[in-house]
């Protein structure tokens, strides 16, 4: 099973804290918008396990800018 995480959050919390086992230990992959990857690598410097998160490219830009309002 895996899982799309919108917000990169929830990412940085749980490497931070040293529990990516909580994503792992439920999901085979995480699935991330590019704009939450290059927050985490390129503005938090943190590496991530190209393996375990799926990096895609947002199809609905309409979509996530509603939905981006909505999570701030």
């Amino acid at each position: 099973m895996s899982v799309i995480i919108s917000d990169s959050t929830t990412i940085i919390t749980l490497l931070n804290i040293h529990r990516m086992d909580v994503l792992s230990n439920l999901f085979a992959h995480v699935n991330i918008p590019q704009q939450v990857h290059d927050e985490i690598v390129m503005d938090e410097k943190i590496a991530l396990d190209s393996d375990f998160f799926i990096t895609q490219k947002i199809k609905n830009n309409e979509l996530y800018a509603l939905l981006s309002k909505s999570l701030d």
